[in-house]
């Protein structure tokens, strides 16, 4: 047998199904790596599910198993960039709590720092929330709750 028949044995083998829950948790986090790539780059409404599975290297019909729509997956995308978005505050307050220096220079750059972020924040109520699951629209709220709590001990006037 040679080494090009032994090959394409090796290409049909299936991929294995991820069955364990740490398994479907690293799959469905890789989706969303893939997606938030992309987004990167491109814009929302120019971004295909198709493309999202190519670059996540799985099949489309396994994505729509994780995310039952796009904007269901964007969502969980901006879930990711609000808590990168908080986490850059935070770190804003803690370091600067005795110099306070203008907060309006920091807020405005950190959109500079986060364009994903910015580029997908318009669209969250009037797409994205309209057409994502309840779940997902539900723990995008409780996300922001959270990350909104965190940042309020931070605050002083």
């Amino acid at each position: 047998m040679g080494i090009v028949s032994r090959i394409s044995q090796v290409d049909k083998t299936p991929r294995k199904r991820a069955v364990l829950e740490r398994d479907k948790v690293s799959k469905r986090s890789s989706i969303i790596q893939a997606a938030a790539s992309l987004l990167s780059k491109k814009d929302l409404a120019d971004l295909s599910m198709d493309e999202v599975a190519k670059r996540a290297k799985i099949a489309k019909g396994t994505l729509y198993l994780y995310f039952t729509t796009k904007e269901d997956l964007y969502l969980k995308v901006h879930i990711l960039d609000y808590k990168n978005w908080f986490e850059d505050l935070i770190s804003y307050l803690e370091d600067n709590q005795k110099t306070k220096p203008i907060f309006l220079d920091w807020f405005v750059s950190s959109f500079d720092r986060h364009p994903r972020f910015v580029k997908i924040l318009p669209v969250v109520p009037t797409i994205l929330e309209k057409n994502a699951s309840i779940e997902t629209i539900k723990e995008y709220k409780t996300e922001l709750l959270n990350h909104l709590n965190t940042v309020i001990p931070h605050l002083t006037l």
